[in-house]
């Protein structure tokens, strides 16, 4: 007599991943060689098929065991796409300009773009699909932006205000000489925001800083 015994047991396995985020487009596959067929199949999920269908992001490990209950495993990981998140960036203030440039996080997949929400001028990007675009044209106020990352399924989008002012002008005065060691600034109050005196000369004591009229010492 001569006595044999089968080749050890393996398994072939392929997979595909999901397509989605949270999506259930993954497939698992394996074939058994080796050992004595024929083999029986138990997945982590409970599943009793050679092959699975319809699976999300996960471990998946199968148990297979042949006529002769010698058994091996094998363990799929079933990955998905990242999840999409846009970030326009922080909200911006330009003074006395119309153009800036913006700081958008850059898509892991997919493609990002610009899009103009709300705005009263006619605004131009020096490339939309650029999250560090120059943007220009700004009109005076609040202009919201948006920025949106997609991968042609699933989409992200966040907006950002740039908020262009006009030009700040400071008016000190005129130049003027003094008989004597004090005198009454008068300054032009801003239309806007606030403004302050600085004494650049050493012992100079201005009586407030903050107003446009006011004594100096």
């Amino acid at each position: 007599y001569t006595v044999t015994e089968p080749l050890a047991m393996d398994a072939a396995c392929s997979k595909t991943d999901a397509t989605t985020i949270g999506g259930a487009e993954g497939t698992a596959t394996v074939n058994a060689t080796g050992g004595t067929a024929p083999y029986s199949f138990v997945w982590s999920n409970g599943a009793i098929t050679q092959n699975l269908l319809n699976l999300s992001a996960s471990v998946y490990t199968v148990f297979i065991t042949d006529a002769l209950n010698c058994t091996t495993n094998k363990t799929y990981t079933l990955t998905q796409p990242p999840q999409l998140i846009a970030d326009a960036g922080p909200d911006l203030i330009v003074c006395g300009q119309s153009i800036t440039s913006l700081a958008a996080n850059n898509p892991i997949i997919g493609i990002g773009f610009w899009q103009v929400v709300s705005s009263d001028s006619l605004i131009v990007f020096s490339d939309s699909a650029s999250a560090t675009s120059t943007v220009s044209n700004l009109g005076v106020g609040d202009n919201i932006l948006s920025w949106t990352i997609t991968d042609g399924l699933c989409s992200s989008t966040s907006e950002v205000i740039v908020t262009s002012t006009t030009a700040i002008q400071a008016i000190g005065g005129i130049d003027r000489k003094v008989c004597g060691d004090e005198v009454n600034l008068n300054a032009t109050r801003p239309e806007f925001g606030f403004g302050y005196w600085t004494a650049l000369s050493p012992g100079t004591l201005v009586a407030d800083t903050s107003k446009a009229s006011t004594l100096v010492t």
